[in-house]
């Protein structure tokens, strides 16, 4: 039997004192830059805990910010801010093809000599 993906948080650098983060599985963690909110991917939702660091770790319990159907891919692209205070999805509009990318190798060969 397969288990599902889940979100933990352990003591660093021991690695000791393992605590469950997600509630309903979870995928893609992402720390807030100040460390006072974790990011994570549930199912095609994008969900956010609160934690304290002082005096020991606590985590809140997790709420759903939005629902993206790109999230739902296991390489969930997205990132938070310096700031903490937006997000960053990469998306695209339903029905359109896959995004390609070009790769030019030596591609400085064909300006030089101009």
């Amino acid at each position: 039997m397969k288990g599902r993906n889940e979100i933990y948080v352990r003591e660093f650098p021991s690695g000791g004192g393992k605590l469950q983060i997600s509630a309903k599985g979870g995928t893609a963690p992402r720390w807030r830059p100040d460390g006072q909110e974790l990011f994570y991917v549930e199912l095609a939702r994008l969900m956010a805990v609160s934690v304290a660091t002082r005096p020991v770790f606590s985590a809140g319990p997790p709420a759903p910010l939005f629902v993206r159907r790109s999230l739902a891919a296991m390489n969930s692209q997205y990132d938070v801010s310096a700031d903490g205070q937006r997000l960053v999805v990469l998306d695209k509009p339903a029905g359109e093809p896959p995004l390609s990318l070009h790769v030019v190798h030596n591609w400085f060969e064909e300006f030089r000599g101009r």
